[in-house]
């Protein structure tokens, strides 16, 4: 057996070092600590850094960004952060703006100001938002338009490039290649959207989330139609009659709902005027690491189009899309309410009660002559 010298070994060992180097492998306690607000700016800055940084959300999975709260826990992580990401707009209000003004030694990079963000749409027929996204009067929602997550995409490699120099050539390319795949994932919604008829491109949610599909992909985003239709407070007969209004004011056809929402009060909307109310879409998080902002965005679109596409097509729409089919009598019935004037339908459900006891006293009525007639044909026969 032939011996190596020993600096034939030595000369392997910083030849392997250096080829693990050049390829991005860093030991963990060197990374940079970078924080993200939530799950979906952890991917993206996963995406740009790849193992390059140790990335973390501050809003756990599955978790509604508008009732976090940060615990004693959280903040310790946040504070130890080498950067963090923030969506900004006014997302964040709630509990970042404290967080940094206590500490402000952090240092965050608010990715809504680099994205040309819209404006709130300020609501149809006086109907709110529903979620405080503090005073900028900016829609935060942007990642409903892939192009500007691209633009996103950017201002994290610029801000990581700037904070590790040496990683730039690697941030920017990597940020390059992730933006393809944006772009990509842009003509691809595009052309899922031109499968729903151009009537049929309105949509209502019971949060205001959309708004960038409108600009985008032609989709009217409309404000949820009153506040109480997903609240627990419930739905008052005033409520029933605007809502019926606006729907057939605007064409809407189909009512999204969240995930996290109740569909109880906006089924009774639906009961009323004919429309679908579709749940399942996910506007704000991922449901776990193993999920992606671009599988968040097809799972999504897929919602929106699969019930838009079938809007008004009664059974086919149903079968299609997963929900229960209503046949027979509960068909006939939905035709009559739709044929029913607006603010009629809705009086109606205010007095149903009061019309079923005139009509059960009026039934009784006629069972009571039906039986007295009974009799007297018996006795004379």
């Amino acid at each position: 057996m032939i011996k190596r010298p020993h600096w034939i070994i030595l000369l392997q060992l910083l030849l392997v070092a250096l080829f693990v180097s050049c390829n991005g492998t860093i030991e963990e306690e060197e990374k940079l600590k970078v924080m993200a607000t939530t799950p979906l700016l952890e991917d993206w800055v996963n995406n740009v850094a790849q193992d390059r940084v140790s990335v973390e959300s501050i809003i756990p999975y599955r978790t509604d960004p508008h009732s976090y709260q940060p615990g004693a826990k959280d903040v310790s992580r946040i504070v130890s952060a080498d950067t963090i990401f923030s969506v900004g707009l006014g997302y964040e209000e709630q509990w970042l703006k404290k967080l940094l003004e206590a500490h402000s030694e952090l240092k965050n990079t608010p990715l809504g100001e680099s994205v040309s963000p819209i404006k709130m749409s300020g609501g149809h027929d006086g109907h709110g938002h529903g979620h405080d996204h503090g005073d900028s009067g900016l829609d935060p929602h942007f990642w409903f338009d892939p192009t500007r997550v691209a633009m996103a995409v950017d201002a994290i490699a610029n801000h990581l490039s700037e904070i590790d120099p040496s990683s730039q050539d690697y941030y920017q390319n990597n940020a390059s290649e992730y933006k393809a795949q944006l772009m990509d994932l842009d003509n691809q919604i595009k052309d899922e959207v031109s499968r729903i008829p151009k009537r049929n491109r309105v949509i209502i949610t019971g949060h205001d989330s959309l708004g960038y599909l409108q600009g985008q992909y032609g989709i009217e985003s409309l404000q949820p139609v009153v506040s109480s239709v997903t609240s627990e407070a419930g739905l008052s007969p005033d409520d029933l009659i605007k809502a019926v209004k606006f729907i057939q004011k605007h064409n809407v056809k189909v009512i999204f709902l969240e995930s996290t929402q109740s569909d109880k009060y906006a089924k009774t909307v639906a009961n009323e005027t004919g429309i679908t109310v579709a749940s399942g879409l996910n506007v704000e998080t991922l449901d776990d690491a193993n999920g992606s902002y671009i599988d968040f965005m097809k799972d999504n679109i897929g919602v929106i189009v699969n019930n838009l596409s079938y809007a008004g097509h009664g059974t086919e729409h149903d079968e299609h899309d997963g929900h229960d089919g209503h046949g027979g009598h509960e068909e006939e019935d939905g035709r009559r309410r739709r044929q029913r004037p607006a603010v009629g339908r809705a009086r109606h459900v205010r007095e149903r009660g009061h019309v079923g006891a005139r009509a059960a006293g009026r039934r009784r009525a006629r069972r009571g002559r039906a039986r007295a007639c009974g009799t007297t044909t018996a006795t004379a026969g």
